[in-house]
């Protein structure tokens, strides 16, 4: 690819404005939840009890010689149920017009109402609490509910004794027709006995009969005046009136929805970011994203090795003639973004590409933890780059003299008890360079993985240049964003970016969509 000056980054890809935009988000949301103190508002309660027993100076509820009696305290106890049921809740709200005031269905209404609604149950005594943040509502919603429900209990009631009549009439007729030639006979046995005994027992059976039937009479007519007195059975014995403040405005409780509202959009927003990141993006949203000096496509091989391939190594190598025409210690840098990328290959080839027209080039292990440089070459770590620096070999000792003419190679050296930021921080480092760069045209680091450590951005900050090498199906664009904008920040050069295990189609996709937005030529 074509030398290109590197463009601005645009800004809503540099962390400041992720980072901006986070901010935003959390203060937005912060400030969203802090209206919702008007979730919170205090609450008012408001009361009303049904009492189920007549009021005194009337008539006592009818007691039957069946046992029944229609405020028995179980039954009590099971229709306050009635009053937070929803079909009890839903006819309220259709028929008051609460529905319609609300805004919702009457399902919503009854479901609002029944959880603002608590009912107390007591023996023949029902108190209904209903809460509101309106106080004048609160009393309003509990009167009607009560109200509701007195008219259904008096309903349940007279239906209670249409029963108990529909009963006791059949009993009665059966009663009668049972007794109806009795009575005939005692007639003409009153008539026609003349034997003292017959007589006073029949006497006696007919008294009975008499009083069975007037007992049927007396509980129809007792009946009749329970029914008669339904208005009284059942009363609002305290009418509701605004409720009175139970719970004031939670300013507490807003602050705390407030942190989960914002919580919760952050969260939301790194999630929508790290699927963002996960995304597969193409070579050319990648380089569109880094607008890279230079671009350079690896094709995909099954192993990790490129020497076969000296093209890509060419076009580096032809950028860093026409930058630096008569080079004198030029210090490059090749770094990855994530483990077991390919910058130690990639390194040593365009080492090979430089010593190949006659450029005195070094190649130095920048990866301390994990050295591979050496491996390449066949040679031992040590004596090394950590020698050197703990001042116990020159450099001459450790630049080891390769096979390749113009062409010689630091390992990482001995282990250490250090640091390595430490180490590349030193004077000793600086001075090592300076010396280098005096005996070599090129002097080329082969670094460690961006998310190993800051080795790599300390090697960038003392070169000239620096290369980001990354396989190209599996590093996010995002990733390789965040790598260069922290090489920019380091004080480093992003010279380019290097992408292997590139597809041919991939490649050449690539190419024509970056050539016709004017990318590179």
């Amino acid at each position: 690819m074509k030398h290109h000056t590197p463009q601005k980054l645009s800004k809503r890809l540099r962390p400041s404005g992720r980072a901006k935009i986070l901010c935003g988000v959390i203060a937005g949301a912060f400030l969203l939840g802090c209206c919702s103190i008007m979730i919170w508002p205090s609450v008012y309660q408001a009361t009303a009890k049904i009492a189920l027993d007549p009021p005194a100076g009337t008539s006592p509820a009818p007691t039957h010689s069946d046992g029944m009696k229609f405020q028995l305290p179980s039954l009590v106890k099971a229709q306050a149920e009635v009053i937070r049921s929803d079909s009890f809740l839903t006819k309220i709200a259709g028929q008051n017009g609460l529905a319609s005031r609300w805004g919702v269905s009457n399902g919503r209404a009854a479901s609002r109402m029944k959880r603002s609604t608590s009912v107390k149950r007591r023996t023949q005594e029902i108190e209904i609490n209903y809460r509101s943040g309106i106080d004048t509502e609160s009393a309003e919603i509990a009167n009607v509910i009560a109200t509701a429900y007195v008219d259904h209990w008096k309903r349940m009631q007279r239906d209670r004794y249409d029963d108990m009549e529909k009963t006791v009439r059949a009993e009665h007729d059966t009663f009668k027709s049972s007794t109806k030639l009795k009575l005939a006979a005692f007639e003409v046995l009153g008539a026609s006995s003349s034997k003292p005994e017959e007589l006073l027992k029949a006497r006696d059976e007919l008294r009975q009969l008499k009083e069975r039937n007037a007992e049927f009479h007396k509980r129809l007519a007792d009946i009749d005046t329970g029914r008669s007195t339904l208005s009284d059975a059942a009363t609002i014995a305290m009418p509701a009136t605004p409720g009175t403040v139970i719970e004031k405005a939670d300013v507490f409780k807003g602050l705390i929805t407030a942190a989960g509202v914002a919580l919760l959009a952050t969260l939301i927003t790194v999630l929508i970011w790290a699927i963002q990141d996960r995304r597969k993006s193409s070579i050319a949203d990648i380089a569109k994203a880094l607008v890279p000096p230079n671009l350079v496509l690896i094709p995909e091989t099954e192993k990790a090795d490129y020497s076969d391939q000296p093209m890509p190594f060419l076009q580096i190598r032809q950028a860093l003639v026409e930058t630096y025409p008569q080079p004198e210690g030029v210090i490059i840098t090749t770094v990855g973004c994530l483990a077991e990328e390919s910058m130690t290959y990639i390194s040593t080839e365009l080492a090979h590409s430089l010593a190949a027209i006659g450029h005195p080039t070094l190649v130095i292990e920048g990866d301390l933890k994990n050295p591979t440089v050496h491996k390449r070459f066949g040679l031992e770590t040590s004596p090394g780059l950590t020698d050197h620096l703990l001042g116990e070999k020159t450099l001459g000792d450790v630049a080891i003299k390769t096979d390749v003419e113009n062409l010689w190679v630091v390992p990482g050296g001995g282990e250490i008890s250090a640091e390595p930021e430490t180490l590349l921080r030193s004077t000793q480092m600086k001075e090592m360079l300076t010396d280098a760069s005096s005996r070599f045209d090129y002097i080329i680091f082969s670094g460690a993985p961006i998310v190993s450590g800051t080795t790599s951005l300390l090697l960038s900050e003392l070169s000239h240049e620096t290369y980001v090498c990354t396989d190209s199906t599996q590093t996010s664009k995002q990733l390789l964003v965040r790598t260069r904008i922290a090489i920019d920040q380091t004080g480093g050069q992003f010279a380019g970016l290097i992408l292997t295990q590139v597809s041919a189609k991939a490649a050449a996709d690539a190419t024509e969509e970056l050539v016709k937005a004017d990318i590179y030529g």
